[in-house]
């Protein structure tokens, strides 16, 4: 009571803010659009084929990428202009319309009778969303889809990631981030594997269908050749699920709950080194388009150079060719007097018959 009516006497005691500071807070904090975005024009978006989802246009062009899409397309069909995200699957389309609409993460309901299928049919949304957000550049979107990777991961058995991985067919090239996922869930799994794990994995591998399993089961048996068999002392980290019998197909051991902020680092630092190796690569390209257009340049004008120098030979040849001419030629110059005799002399008048 005395704290309650200590805390009142506090606020009674504040001086009230003056009504221009009230305005001033209320400008700066007021974020709200002064136009609606959902009376612009709606856009019909398919995906892959599948749809429409529909969206209004100014929340669509808020992305600098979609805008360009749409854009480009330049013409109406009907009461709705229509864009096609052929490189973007129906499920991913939804997380994408579902964000640019309120800002959040959200995926239709995953498919699967089981929980695990669930989560597999989960995660490799996310993945897919994750990939989507880098190529449009949405990067809030790619952070909420991060975060979901990890977190959905966090349940996946370590031969599921590899069947998704096998199956996705992403360009792991321009997705460093999902590569540091993959290192990093594979280490921790390498660190706390045990004998019987590892024996368990084994098993389920049999005869390895891809190349990821073959790797996966060389990689095993080298740990297991170290290992005193038997050995079943689980590591001093506190698991956050301890790996299942084979009857719920759950080999493998599960990410440790301290090493979920470091998969998160080693994401995001994997991703700031590609944002930095793709800023110097534009560099050397800008670089070299610019040392290729002075090049050209200069070549240029060395055969315009080259091109005035000859014109100018030639028309200094030209001219003493006149020149010379003029000088070989003999010019005869007659005085008028003896002109006009040598006329007289070979003049004859006609004489009349006759005479």
């Amino acid at each position: 009571m005395r704290e309650a009516d200590q805390q009142n006497k506090d606020r009674d005691a504040a001086p009230p803010l003056r009504t221009d500071e009230l305005d001033s807070m209320d400008r700066d904090e007021d974020c709200r659009p002064e136009h609606s975005a959902y009376a612009s024009e709606i856009c019909a978006v398919y995906f892959q084929g599948k749809g429409p989802l529909h969206i209004p246009r100014e929340l669509l062009h808020q992305n600098a990428e979609l805008s360009r899409r749409d854009v480009a397309i330049g013409s109406c069909s009907s009461s709705f202009r229509r864009l096609h995200l052929n490189d973007i699957a129906y499920d991913t389309g939804h997380v994408l319309i579902h964000f640019l609409t309120t800002g959040s993460y959200q995926c239709l309901k995953p498919q699967g009778d089981t929980t695990a299928k669930r989560d597999t049919s989960e995660f490799a949304i996310a993945l897919r969303t994750y990939v989507a957000a880098e190529s449009l550049q949405l990067s809030s979107l790619h952070n909420l889809a991060r975060s979901e990777i990890i977190r959905l991961g966090n349940k996946l058995s370590l031969l599921s990631l590899i069947d998704i991985m096998d199956e996705s067919w992403l360009s792991l090239s321009t997705s460093p981030g999902i590569v540091a996922f993959v290192e990093s869930y594979i280490l921790a799994f390498m660190e706390s594997v045990t004998y019987l794990i590892a024996e368990r994995v084994l098993s389920e591998i049999g005869t390895p269908k891809t190349l990821s399993k073959v790797l996966l089961k060389t990689m095993l048996l080298l740990k297991t050749s170290e290992m005193p068999q038997g050995d079943e002392s689980l590591p001093n980290e506190e698991l956050v699920e301890i790996p299942r019998g084979l009857a719920d197909n759950k080999s493998g051991a599960t990410i440790s709950r301290s090493k979920i902020s470091d998969v998160d680092r080693a994401m995001k630092e994997a991703e700031k080194q590609a944002e930095e190796q793709a800023e110097e690569q534009a560099a050397r390209e800008v670089e070299e388009r610019v040392a290729k257009d002075a090049r050209e340049a200069a070549i240029v004008a060395v055969a315009q150079r080259a091109a005035a120098e000859a014109a100018e030979a030639e028309a200094a040849r030209e001219e003493e060719e006149i020149f010379e001419e003029a000088e070989t030629t003999p010019i005869s110059i007659v005085p008028a007097a003896e002109k006009i005799a040598s006329a007289e002399q070979s003049f004859v008048f006609p004489t009349p018959e006759g005479e």
